[in-house]
């Protein structure tokens, strides 16, 4: 009996330990997507709100490349939008630059696969990054074939 009490108890954290550990992501990744989805209905508070909340909460440090990048493409977005431009385009930078740190190679080839109207938004991430680290280093930079009638 005391085994089965035992083995129940190790059961029982195991499950709150995998719980635990899991929840840092989905929660980041669920706030980020209420957010995407509260811009495209043109929610923009609310959309600034879940995204300064996950800044504010430390939630980035647990998030993947690819959701980073598109929490800075959200902050590009939302710099145009809520009148906040200096302060959204700098928190964009910030998130670019912690998702080049988590997997550069993912975020180059997210960067190159973004939409045509997020292209300008992310040259001017990357000019405002360059800028601020006072260098721009050789292929540092993404690069965009335009379709040309040329």
């Amino acid at each position: 009996m005391m085994k089965i009490f035992f083995y129940l108890t190790l059961l029982i954290f195991a499950l709150g330990a995998t719980v635990s550990c899991s929840t840092g992501e989905n929660s980041s990744k669920t706030t980020l997507e209420n957010a995407e989805q509260a811009f495209q209905n043109r929610r923009y508070n609310k959309a600034q709100q879940l995204a300064d909340s996950i800044i504010n909460s430390g939630e980035t440090e647990k998030m993947s490349s690819n959701a980073l990048c598109r929490l800075a493409l959200l902050f590009m977005r939302l710099a145009e939008t809520t009148g906040e431009e200096e302060a959204n385009a700098a928190l964009a930078v910030r998130t670019l630059q912690a998702a080049m740190a988590c997997d550069s190679d993912s975020t180059v080839e997210f960067l190159r696969s973004v939409a045509d109207d997020d292209r300008s938004r992310v040259q001017l991430m990357q000019a405002i990054s360059n800028a601020f680290h006072g260098t721009t280093i050789e292929g540092d930079t993404v690069y965009f074939e335009y379709d040309s009638i040329y």
